[in-house]
């Protein structure tokens, strides 16, 4: 127990604890189909270095161009994010932002890769409701 309340104090852990379980997300996800992305809950939930790594291990272990995705990142992070605090209600804020994440994710994997719109669309709802359970049980505010 003493353990895990140092690890809790100490950012330097909880960084290193994060960019580990975002390898493995990316790693198990591009495995299995059924396994979640929680993209949304990277971009929303973490920091700015923890997203980046993120990004770098999605675009990795998913073949996909690493520099789209950063600044897709980088307008999330700067603007999007402080926009919609003010703009929608406190409720739905998680909400809209993680929809609008897997709205631009699913044009952007329609765009680049040879896939079913079908699929793909099965693909994202599955992956954005797994997100939004994840928000309700971490109670992240957005960064």
């Amino acid at each position: 127990m003493q353990i895990f309340s140092k690890l809790q104090r100490n950012s330097s852990y909880q960084i290193f604890i994060i960019v580990i379980f975002a390898y493995l997300i990316n790693l198990f996800s591009s495995f299995s189909p059924f396994f979640p992305l929680l993209f949304g809950v990277f971009i929303l939930c973490n920091g700015f270095f923890e997203g980046i790594f993120f990004i770098i291990f999605f675009s990795l272990f998913h073949n996909l161009n690493v520099y789209v995705l950063f600044m897709f990142y980088l307008f999330f992070k700067m603007y999007a994010v402080s926009k919609f605090i003010y703009f929608i209600d406190l409720h739905y804020q998680k909400t809209v932002m993680v929809m609008f994440i897997y709205i631009f994710l699913a044009i952007f994997l329609y765009l680049s890769t040879d896939v079913n719109l079908q699929m793909l669309f099965i693909y994202i709802i599955y992956n954005l409701g797994f997100d939004l359970i994840v928000l309700r049980l971490i109670k992240c505010e957005l960064k």
